[in-house]
């Protein structure tokens, strides 16, 4: 339907993100076929499915254990993380209307700056609003608070094929009959200037 669809356009320059100075990504994808990557300045460094960690088929959601695999690989270290980028926080649900994936009891915590809790009530809030990027908010895991911020499920898919493909323009058309929530399918608009 109409209302679960979205134009966005996205610019690529570097300056949208930050000034400029190197910057060091982790990125966590917490629903199904959870994984978890690392990037510096665009380049990837490290990525890994959490079902390669876990050995278990379609894992949902991302480990201690899968976030130690992509640091140890792209020799980071959480301190040094400059922006979290946050998919599927807010996403599955179970037949009795609970989340399937538990970010807490694997020590993720996502929430406003001042310390609340980003809740599924926000999550469904900001989804309504067809705005492809959520945030300033914080992660903290071990300890640390990390800027983050959310990435709309569909844009994850656009981004990935126009970051993966030698275009420096270019349409993406998204369309995800089984997404189940707000934004099942999405057209963006990818552009240097």
């Amino acid at each position: 339907s109409r209302e679960n669809s979205r134009t966005v356009c996205v610019e690529t320059s570097t300056s949208l993100f930050h000034d400029g100075s190197s910057m060091l990504v982790l990125g966590l994808c917490f629903g199904h076929d959870g994984s978890a990557a690392v990037v510096r300045d665009g380049k990837l460094l490290a990525a890994i499915a959490s079902e390669r960690i876990t050995r278990v088929k379609k894992q949902r959601g991302v480990t201690r254990e899968t976030l130690r695999y992509v640091l140890e690989k792209a020799n980071a270290k959480l301190s040094e993380i400059d922006m979290v980028v946050v998919a599927n926080w807010h996403w599955e649900l179970g037949h009795n209307k609970v989340e399937l994936t538990d970010k807490s009891g694997q020590g993720f915590l996502l929430s406003h700056p001042s310390g609340q809790p980003w809740s599924r009530e926000d999550w469904t809030v900001w989804n309504k609003t067809n705005a492809p990027f959520m945030g300033p908010l914080v992660l903290t895991v071990d300890g640390h608070r990390l800027p983050a911020l959310v990435v709309d499920h569909e844009l994850a898919h656009a981004a990935y094929a126009y970051f993966s493909s030698p275009f420096k323009d270019a349409v993406a058309v998204s369309i995800d009959g089984a997404d189940g929530q707000f934004s099942s399918h999405g057209i963006y608009i990818f552009a240097e200037d």
